[in-house]
């Protein structure tokens, strides 16, 4: 039986953290042991009892070697498993603080950094001078010379502006349980929805661009259309300051974190992105496998890639209420139609064989 390790910051419940839990079941249903390392202890996610978790308990602090403490860490945990299992046939880990602490001990193993974002993008279109260029050269040292794995080939083209070598890069697309989303859509939730209502799912940080989602929804006059909201974050308080400002409290749901959102996006008359950036946007695929209408803004680079050969008329420029709310009302006016199999290279079962491949 072949062994795979899956690393990861933590398991919040967000889009990078979704896919490690559904690759991780993907490959226990292929017959691999499967060990999970968080490297903070923040479990918010439902983790199989099959699946060996473990959490190195990684606290930030002014330690001038913390990080490389919590590297000697998981180099240990590896180890263990390496020992118990004889070998680690694959190791695949995500996000930026698992890349910082995995490059610390890259030699010692065949690591996969897979990317779920536009890292160059998200770091260095705010900065610019000495500090950007220093920046760039920290993502240059971290990646070069890796085997990378990007979620979406926009993920692929903004680290290949790096211009470094790779030992090898490849796209392979977030995996996605079609039967078990819709069965999940089917179970009861104990929660009132409004009749008629369109849909947010996602964290409620700054680059999901609430702001504009409501500016745009308080521009639709339709009294009966609710917006709801589902998600949590460090932008709340804002959020909730921005709907009283729009005047819209009356028309606007905050539901909080819901462990299974399907339910509520599969009656949903659309659901809405508003992100300024998106690696892939899992909640679209997931809204189409429901037949549930979607509108997104033209982010980079995950909307595009997905919808502009099946959906273009879903997608809106980006900082563009107006845009927004035009879309919206024409997209919940028109039944949607999608060809047959056009999710097809999303489906787990076509994901996984991706990453098996990489064995050999």
């Amino acid at each position: 039986m072949k062994t795979v390790v899956l690393i990861i910051d933590s398991l919040i419940g967000a889009g990078a953290e979704t896919t490690n839990i559904r690759l991780a079941e993907a490959f226990l249903k292929n017959s691999f042991n499967v060990y999970l390392i968080t490297i903070k202890d923040i479990i918010e996610v439902t983790v199989d009892d099959q699946i060996k978790l473990f959490t190195l308990s990684y606290e930030k602090n002014t330690r001038l070697f913390n990080d490389m403490h919590f590297s000697k860490l998981l180099d240990k945990k590896l180890e263990a498993i390496k020992n118990k299992e004889n070998t680690i046939d694959l190791i695949l880990g995500s996000l930026g603080l698992s890349h910082k602490l995995m490059n610390r001990i890259n030699n010692k193993y065949n690591f996969y950094y897979v990317l779920h974002g536009t890292t160059c993008h998200a770091k260095l279109s705010s900065k610019k001078g000495i500090s950007k260029f220093l920046k760039k050269q920290e993502l240059r040292n971290l990646y070069k010379n890796k085997h990378i794995i990007c979620v979406s080939n926009g993920v692929k083209k903004d680290i290949e502006s790096l211009s470094i070598i790779f030992k090898s890069i490849k796209t392979i697309y977030n995996p996605f349980n079609f039967e078990h989303i819709i069965k999940k859509s089917q179970q009861k939730l104990n929660l009132t929805l409004p009749k008629n209502y369109i849909v947010h799912v996602g964290r409620f940080a700054k680059v999901k661009r609430h702001d504009i989602l409501l500016k745009a929804f308080s521009l639709i006059k339709d009294p009966y259309l609710k917006l709801v909201l589902v998600g949590e974050g460090k932008e709340r308080k804002n959020i909730e300051k921005l709907i009283n400002h729009f005047s819209i409290a009356s028309r606007v749901i905050l539901l909080g974190f819901q462990d299974n959102p399907y339910p509520i996006i599969k009656e949903a008359k659309a659901l809405v992105l508003s992100s300024q950036n998106e690696g892939f946007g899992n909640v679209l695929i997931e809204s189409l496998i429901l037949n549930t209408r979607v509108v997104s803004t033209d982010a980079p680079v995950g909307p595009r890639e997905i919808l502009e050969d099946i959906l273009p008329q879903s997608l809106a420029p980006v900082n563009d209420p107006e845009k927004l709310a035009s879309s919206i009302q024409e997209v919940i006016d028109t039944p949607l139609r999608l060809k047959e199999n056009c999710l097809k290279q999303y489906n787990t079962d076509t994901v996984i064989k991706e990453y098996i491949k990489l064995l050999y």
